[in-house]
């Protein structure tokens, strides 16, 4: 799966991939981050490209949902790596890992929205 991520202020918008059986399904992804400690939208201007892994999948139709914070530690946001454990409520888990550009304050909390493309 390939997730690329365009942040403004804390509310992000990007569009993803995700392989399964050789076959690819395009996605949208509407996120927030979370300061530390709960405290507010994040600040700063970001891009972030990441892929990785989707463990628990049983069916594509399980792949959208509001996906939360989840198993490993906090994702590191700096311009640099990135490494984020996000669930959703299908109990399908992603590992991102990937590159970001600029600054953003973060990660007491992340959530995204996936949504499949039409």
């Amino acid at each position: 799966m390939t997730i690329t991520e365009d942040c403004v202020t804390g509310v992000g918008a990007g569009n993803g991939t995700l392989e399964r059986q050789g076959q690819n399904y395009p996605f949208k992804v509407f996120g927030s981050v979370v300061g530390p400690g709960g405290g507010g939208p994040g600040g700063g201007v970001e891009k972030i490209s990441a892929s990785g892994p989707v463990y628990k999948l049983v069916s594509v139709g399980d792949f959208p949902g509001r996906y939360t914070q989840s198993t490993g530690k906090a994702g590191l946001s700096s311009s640099g790596g990135s490494d984020l454990w996000l669930e959703n409520n299908a109990c399908v888990i992603m590992h991102l890992e990937g590159t970001s550009t600029g600054a953003m304050l973060t990660l007491g909390k992340d959530e995204i929205i996936v949504r499949m493309a039409q």
